[in-house]
């Protein structure tokens, strides 16, 4: 897919999402906006990083915090006041214990990122600031000066990595991919050459640069883009100010213009795709001058498998004031054509358009690209309109995926599955709105389809009197339910979670925080890869904090401690005595389950005893329960610990009710 900054943000998002899709991201780097323009001026050679950051920072799996710190990280920007004295102690301090922190002027939150990548991508950072600071110290004493406020984090990463690896900028992508894993590649179009983007606009005027182009700007439309090798000098200026009229202009452009060859990794993956996107962005600046690249029109033409899919922007930006959809197409083909260098068929070059919902334009208070269809003269096998629009103006990602989707799937007769397995996360509540926000939450941040599964979050309510029906109604992802006024307890709760699930994948998780919700990774796999029907998350195995954890909980009551210690252990030679089955925590709330298997269990208990009945269900069936490590932190009592002794005994009772009077 072609790409810019931000525009396929939500397209790329939903493309990785899918386990059988495979996605690259084909970028160039002429943007020169802000730090981006104060970095390429200030290192010779240095093309624009901040498409390509953006990309990387986008496509980060986010499902734990470490993923999301570093997406901060390289989106952050230093404040504008930043001076250079400061930045400089700063940047030397980044990993040093005794720096002061708070004199910095930093957010709070940039250190906390800091601290939490992995090792790895920390002595990355370290090492490519520490490049950039040794260079700017060098030009310092040169009397050349940079400016660091309002510069981006991201940048500063990769303009060191860039003068580590000897000025490659082709080799300094590919560096950073490989320690930050983005889930899609991102390549540059262009073998590397470092040339600078002007426009030219129907009146004469011309927009020395990339930051210009997407500026706001008169209402005149860009009649041609260019690539230079340099800015322009103040006598190229004066000459172009001598131009008496717009052909003559363009004259003086065409002389100066120079054209990029593709990259080798960009022509491989043109010519041997399924599926060819021109992604929405920023026409003049993003995607057009990819076009324009020896060597990128000649690949897409010669693949002959590929669906080729042009989708229109839905909405107006500043470049494209005065363009209509249908005008962006001929200037789609005629940049593929390197401005009739070549002359490639309409068709060879895209065969589907995505049109946004013509009964939309116009909306109030939104100005939108005119469809005209009478004007459209190139053939296609397939024109689709429809509504492509989110309430943010950005692109439905899922709903664009599964279009093309079906578009390869007609053409390959061959079908993708939307996922191997679906997962469905069952959480039982009552009354917990102190932690259910942040539960919700971290369930909601973790990516399942980077492991091929989809997701559900089911909350079950069991008659809350405070807010947490209100903030579980008010997540993504989660399908929420008020348990039924004739059933009641932790027990019924989850038995009717399991009957509204969709999943393959039954997992139950507690709405108290104690539990970590990556672990959920720890039990699906086993289920994934059918090894195991029935998987708990142990506590026992991993928790070696946990005795002074529960003594901290009762606060010197030697009774209730000494239960709450060693009534675990008690059920578990309990349920190996009754049951021939040894758990080593049986009172586990973190469990998941093939969804066939927990069907035929068939299940009964109402409250706590509902974990014991599972065990004697599967011991009855003959199934093999897989303990594995999770972690796990209690609460106290004035935290709202729930789970009483009475609790305990109560299951207790019900392993000798089941072993000796249930018949089953």
């Amino acid at each position: 897919m072609f790409s810019g900054g931000r525009g396929t943000e939500s397209l790329a998002k939903a493309f990785v999402a899918h386990p059988q899709i495979e996605l690259y991201l084909l970028v160039n780097a002429y943007d020169d906006g802000l730090s981006t323009g104060r970095l390429r001026r200030f290192i010779p050679g240095f093309l624009g990083p901040s498409d390509f950051r953006k990309n990387i920072a986008n496509l980060i799996p986010d499902s734990d915090e470490a993923g999301n710190a570093l997406k901060r990280l390289l989106e952050y920007r230093f404040p504008e006041t930043l001076e250079a004295e400061n930045a400089k102690r700063i940047l030397s301090g980044l990993y040093n214990e005794n720096f002061d922190r708070e004199s910095s002027g930093l957010e709070p939150q940039f250190w906390k990122d800091l601290q939490s990548v992995s090792y790895k991508q920390a002595r990355y950072i370290e090492s490519q600031v520490v490049a950039f600071l040794d260079y700017w110290q060098k030009e310092r004493k040169k009397g050349k000066a940079f400016e660091f406020g309002d510069c981006s984090f991201g940048n500063i990463i990769f303009a060191g990595a860039f003068l580590s690896l000897g000025y490659d900028f082709n080799h300094t992508i590919t560096d950073l991919e490989s320690v930050f894993k983005p889930a899609a590649g991102v390549l540059n179009v262009t073998q590397g050459e470092n040339y600078v983007l002007v426009g030219l606009k129907s009146d004469g005027s011309y927009l020395c640069d990339e930051a210009e182009i997407v500026s706001p700007q008169n209402s005149q439309v860009i009649e041609e883009i260019y690539l230079l090798e340099d800015y322009l000098s103040d006598i190229e200026v004066k000459k172009l100010k001598n131009c008496i009229n717009l052909e003559s202009k363009k004259e003086f452009f065409k002389n100066k213009s120079r054209e990029p060859i593709i990259s080798e990794e960009a022509q491989s993956v043109l010519e041997t795709a399924d599926l060819i996107i021109y992604g929405p962005g920023t026409q003049h600046s993003s995607l057009f001058p990819s076009y324009l690249t020896i060597g990128v029109g000649e690949a897409i033409s010669k693949n002959r498998v590929a669906e080729k899919v042009f989708i229109a922007n839905t909405r107006m930006d500043y470049e494209i004031q005065g363009e209509t959809m249908i005008s962006l197409c001929r200037k789609l083909h005629y940049y593929l054509n390197r401005k009739g260098a070549v002359k490639s068929p309409p068709e060879d070059l895209v065969n589907r358009y995505f049109f946004q919902d013509p009964a939309g334009l116009k909306k109030a208070g939104k100005d939108y690209l005119d469809l005209e269809f009478d004007s459209f003269s190139f053939p296609s096998r397939e024109i689709l309109i429809t509504d492509w629009e989110s309430d943010s103006g950005k692109h439905l990602g899922n709903r664009v995926m599964d279009e093309l989707i079906a578009i390869v799937n007609e053409r390959a007769k061959t079908l993708l599955k939307p996922f191997s397995y679906m997962v469905s996360i069952i959480v039982p509540v009552l009354n917990e709105e102190r932690t259910l926000e942040t539960v919700l939450t971290k369930l909601n941040l973790l990516n399942f389809q980077l492991h091929g599964l989809g997701k559900e979050i089911i909350v079950v309510d069991g008659g809350s009197l405070d807010r947490s029906r209100e903030i579980a109604q008010s997540k993504e992802y989660v399908r929420f339910f008020d348990l039924p006024k004739e059933m009641n307890g932790r027990g019924s709760a989850l038995r009717y979670g399991v009957n509204q699930a969709r999943g393959d994948i039954i997992v139950f998780f507690p709405s108290d925080d104690e539990y970590e919700p990556r672990n959920i990774f720890d039990l699906a796999r086993y289920i994934q890869t059918n090894e195991f029907e029935a998987v708990f998350g142990s506590r026992s195995i991993k928790c070696l904090n946990l005795n002074d954890r529960i003594r901290s909980i009762y606060r010197g009551k030697r009774w209730p401690y000494l239960i709450s210690k060693y009534g675990g252990f008690s059920l578990s030679v309990l349920t190996l005595l009754l049951f021939n089955r040894f758990v080593i925590d049986p009172l586990t709330g973190l469990k998941a389950f093939d969804r066939r298997l927990l069907k035929k269990l068939d299940l009964k208990a109402n409250g706590v005893e509902l974990e014991t009945e599972i065990i004697a269900r599967l011991s009855q069936a003959q199934k093999y329960i897989l303990e594995v490590p999770v972690e796990y932190q209690p609460r106290l009592k004035s935290e709202g610990k729930k789970i009483t002794i009475r609790d305990g005994l109560h299951t207790l009772l019900n392993l000798l009710k089941m072993r000796f009077l249930d018949r089953r």
